[in-house]
C-alpha cells in the first residue's frame, strides 16, 4: 500500500454517541499528519427527531474547527 494514498474518513450522524470516534479519528489524523474527510450522514429515521439536522450540523462544525 502506498503511504501517499492514505486518508481518514470520519463519519457521524450528528449524535453525541459518536463525539469519541470523531475526536480520536482527528487526534490520529493529526499525529499520522493525514488529510481528513468528514462526512455527515442524515439518516431517515432520525430525521424525525426534534433539533436532528441542528445536531448534526453542529458536531460536524465543531468536527471541522478541530481540523483547521
Amino acid at each position: 500500500m502506498n503511504g501517499q494514498n492514505l486518508q481518514i474518513l470520519l463519519c457521524t450522524n450528528g449524535s453525541d454517541q459518536t463525539r469519541p470516534s470523531l475526536e480520536y479519528g482527528i487526534r490520529l489524523a493529526s499525529t499520522l499528519e493525514l488529510p481528513v474527510h468528514l462526512l455527515g450522514i442524515e439518516e431517515r429515521l432520525a430525521r424525525t427527531r426534534p433539533g436532528y439536522r441542528r445536531a448534526l450540523k453542529e458536531l460536524m462544525d465543531w468536527a471541522s474547527g478541530r481540523l483547521e
